[in-house]
């Protein structure tokens, strides 16, 4: 009995530790969760603040957006106040004005007003003449020729020439040369055509030089004579007309050259061989004879008016030209010439002897508006790059513009 009691007794000290050390265990797990909780509560309380602080952030740029909002809007109904008044005074001044020349003529100014509108409907219409080429009519076409009205002038192309008179379709091709020559050749004068082609700008010549005039025509292609020949009769009646089939070089030019005709393409046939007839149809090469340009120039002529488009030899040509006895001296002259610097390249010249050309003879050189024909831009080293017709006057002395031409656009 008793040591069932002591047994009892023992395990009622287990029982008691196990249960003291669960409910240990329990207060300690209990303590960790308060803490826990605790540490959440903190953490909800920072972003409640947060958010708050987030919240009156937003208030705050609401309310600079609307203030913002306001002073635009005052600014803008200022402004077009301001404006609204501006235009009114200027309205009430035009409307004051109106009344003023209304009052005038009124007065006694028909006659004077009358002849301000004529002024303004001539500037007007040259201003259309210039701006409006007219129009461009195929009159004849067959196998042989084809016959084109480009303006008021009409161009015949042999039909081996289907490229060049296809450029001449469109009105405004050559625009600015043709218009040169207009401005340029007068009744009486003498045009002289160094490389002609087919004779598109003797053609333009024709027109406008008269009986009393003379043109002469240089080109090397020896079946563009007869071609020549007619463009400047269907446009130009009986000038005189004078024709050298060769090419044109300097005063000590003699002999014959190995000249390079693309037919389908004669404008750019040329003694300067492309490297290549690779592409081309029908390219030849013909023998042609070479003279002094001296040759082409008529003794006695004073009003000269000279194109030069020779496929590179434009620089031999006008320093021949130039020279203190050469064709020109003491006579009064307007030149024009083809520039290109790969012209240049491929006949291995220096552009820059272009340049000191001209300056050494005290002259200035500018080039021509393509749709236009004055001059505009200066003919200087820094356009070297530039390809164009130039143009300049000479009177064996120095340089001035023609008095025919608009003064240059700088």
């Amino acid at each position: 009995m008793d040591e069932a009691l002591l047994r009892l007794d023992a395990t009622a000290e287990v029982t008691a530790e196990r249960v003291a050390r669960q409910s240990t265990a329990l207060d300690q797990h209990t303590a960790v969760l308060l803490a826990a909780h605790d540490a959440r509560a903190a953490e909800f309380d920072l972003l409640h603040a947060h958010l708050n602080a987030v919240k009156h952030r937003v208030d705050g740029l609401v309310h600079q957006v609307e203030e913002q909002f306001r002073t635009l809007r005052g600014a803008i109904d200022s402004r077009a106040s301001e404006l609204n008044a501006t235009v009114g005074q200027q309205v009430a001044s035009v409307r004051g004005a109106v009344d003023e020349t209304g009052a005038a003529l009124l007065a006694g100014e028909v006659e004077a007003a009358k002849m301000r509108f004529d002024l303004r409907a001539r500037i007007d219409g040259v201003g259309a003449s210039i701006a409006r080429p007219k129009a461009v009519e195929v009159i004849l076409s067959n196998d042989r020729e084809v016959l084109i009205r480009n303006g008021d002038c009409f161009f015949l192309f042999p039909s081996t020439q289907l490229n060049h008179a296809v450029s001449y379709l469109h009105p405004e091709f050559d625009l600015g040369m043709r218009r040169f020559v207009e401005m340029n050749v007068s009744p009486g004068a003498c045009f002289i055509d160094i490389g002609a082609n087919v004779g598109t700008m003797s053609a333009v010549a024709a027109r406008r030089i008269g009986a009393t005039g003379r043109i002469v025509t240089v080109e090397p292609i020896p079946e563009f004579e007869q071609n020549i020949r007619r463009n400047i009769l269907l446009n130009g009646g009986m000038v005189r007309v004078e024709h050298h089939t060769c090419c044109i070089g300097g005063e000590s030019a003699d002999g014959t050259v190995e000249f390079e005709v693309f037919e389908y393409d004669s404008r750019i046939s040329t003694m300067h061989g492309y490297g290549t007839a690779e592409g081309v149809d029908n390219a030849r090469r013909i023998r042609v004879p070479v003279r002094p340009v001296s040759a082409v120039i008529p003794v006695g002529e004073e009003d000269l008016v000279i194109k030069i488009d020779a496929e590179g030899e434009e620089l031999e040509i006008l320093q021949a030209l130039l020279a203190t006895q050469g064709s020109l001296a003491g006579r009064k002259v307007v030149v024009a010439f083809e520039y290109a610097y790969e012209h240049c390249l491929r006949a291995a010249i220096a552009p820059e002897a272009f340049f000191e050309l001209l300056e050494h003879n005290g002259i200035d050189a500018y080039y021509l508006d393509d749709r236009t024909g004055a001059p505009t831009q200066p003919f200087v080293r820094e356009n070297m790059r530039k390809a164009g017709n130039v143009t300049f006057t000479w009177d064996g002395h120095g340089t001035a513009l023609p008095a025919t031409m608009p003064a240059p656009v700088v």
